[in-house]
């Protein structure tokens, strides 16, 4: 996107001022030194010394699992006694929320922003439930006061809104290395005021290899309803193709592919978004898995 080439070329610039390696992001290229030749005669490309590094950030409450070509980033919810800032972030609907990129390609990912203020019920649909890679519960959002606003003013004495008013939705669980092995695990209540009153939990595996596992699990404080549905989402870059077959999707992003496999539910697929960068979009697809109302538990695995 083209907030990421802003950086690459403000910290480059940055780094050649500095003279400091370190400042050099991992993915920046020789293009990426324009600014600084500009405003310095004699600059040079700095080869970075930035090392890809799964890790946890506490005050925003994301982790980054990465390793060479493929990383994942995860709202996972950060330390509760730490995390002041990790209530919404952006005011989105994006609660275990997750974004994937594989062989230096971007596969699953976040619809965006698109507008603030140029379009409200565009704005809207950038910040729902159905806009993020999570688990939907009877199409509901988990915080109606980001659904219905633009930017997450009270609307009054709602149910749900009053999850979001008064305490923190998402928690970090665990966070912990052991080896090659990365476990991270984020739950939030957002759904805490429905009848049967459901945490949702979500657990990341990764072992050092070519795939990664997702674990969901929901928890009633009460009997599960039966009508209903849980699905799972999965946006998809507007550069990617697909195939389902039942409980696996192929997913072809210019002929390197990754699959999908869920061990329970069934794939559908249904239209979504990319806002490749503000105020552009370009219509893409979004891969849902489809899930029984009383289910407690699901595992997908990305593998590529």
């Amino acid at each position: 996107s083209n907030r990421f080439l802003y950086n690459n070329l403000s910290f480059c610039t940055v780094a050649v001022l500095l003279n400091d390696s370190s400042i050099v992001p991992a993915s920046a290229r020789e293009v990426d030194f324009v600014a600084s030749k500009a405003f310095f005669d004699d600059a040079k490309p700095i080869k970075s010394t930035f090392e890809y590094k799964s890790q946890i950030y506490h005050h925003i409450g994301f982790a980054i699992v990465a390793k060479d070509d493929f990383h994942t980033v995860f709202n996972c919810g950060g330390d509760p006694s730490i995390a002041k800032a990790s209530h919404y972030g952006h005011s989105h609907n994006d609660q275990l929320s997750f974004t994937l990129c594989a062989k230096g390609k971007p596969y699953i990912i976040d619809s965006g922003t698109y507008t603030y203020t140029g379009d409200r019920p565009w704005r809207r649909k950038t910040r729902s439930v159905f806009a993020h890679n999570t688990v939907v519960i009877d199409g509901l959002e988990t915080d109606e006061r980001i659904a219905l606003t633009n930017f997450g003013e009270p609307i009054g004495d709602n149910s749900l809104t009053l999850v979001g008013m008064k305490k923190k939705i998402t928690t970090l669980v665990k966070f912990e290395r052991k080896g090659k092995t990365v476990t991270c695990t984020g739950e939030h209540v957002g759904y805490n005021l429905l009848p049967d009153k459901i945490t949702v939990q979500r657990t990341l595996i990764y072992k050092g290899k070519n795939d990664v596992t997702f674990n969901d699990v929901i928890r009633r404080q009460e009997k599960s309803l039966t009508d209903g549905e849980i699905t799972e989402r999965f946006t998809l870059h507007s550069d990617c193709k697909f195939e389902l077959n039942g409980n696996t999707a192929i997913i072809d992003n210019g002929g390197d592919k990754i699959k999908i496999t869920t061990e329970n539910g069934y794939f559908k697929a249904e239209e979504g978004f990319h806002a490749i960068n503000y105020g552009t979009k370009k219509d893409t697809s979004t891969l849902v898995v489809v899930l029984p109302r009383d289910i407690e538990s699901n595992k997908f695995k990305i593998s590529w």
